[in-house]
């Protein structure tokens, strides 16, 4: 299952995908793009504790 998959079947969620690999989420986008689903997309590394700021809060 992807983040395109879940939009579509949650469409009142805010889907956010992450990878460290851009071209990991040029497929994604790609994905998204075909099931015409809103989804925002973030390259970073969110092993790294660092990086945890720029993820939104739940």
């Amino acid at each position: 299952m992807n983040e395109a998959w879940f939009k579509r079947k949650l469409p009142q969620a805010k889907v956010m995908s992450c990878d460290i690999s851009q071209g990991a989420l040029e497929v994604a986008k790609r994905n998204a793009a075909q099931l015409q689903a809103e989804v925002e997309f973030l390259q970073l590394d969110i092993l790294n504790p660092k990086n945890w700021m720029q993820l939104p809060m739940v």
